[in-house]
């Protein structure tokens, strides 16, 4: 946890999770800022909430489908770019 990030080299999120007992545990989630903003954090921790709690009971967690894949949706974005359309909407 006191290491610095490499920005050259990665990596910029980092996942550690600390025994603090044999029945008790702490996941820490360390990102360099430039990797993620407070959105996108949010996002995370949300979907790694349900991910946690769907798994405790014994399931597999219940996702809402992704309206589009992120590779379809840069692609659009790449697009919109070369046409001189610009912005970032879907």
């Amino acid at each position: 946890l006191t290491r610095t990030f490499d920005l050259a080299n990665g990596p910029l999120f980092r996942v550690v999770l600390l025994r603090l007992a044999p029945d008790d545990a702490c996941i820490v989630f360390q990102m360099h800022h430039i990797a993620a903003d407070g959105w996108s954090v949010r996002i995370l921790l949300r979907d790694f909430a349900q991910a946690y709690a769907a798994r405790a009971d014994g399931r597999p967690p219940n996702w809402t489908p992704l309206a589009m894949e992120y590779a379809e949706w840069a692609r659009r974005q790449r697009d919109r770019v070369e046409r001189g359309d610009g912005g970032c909407a879907a």
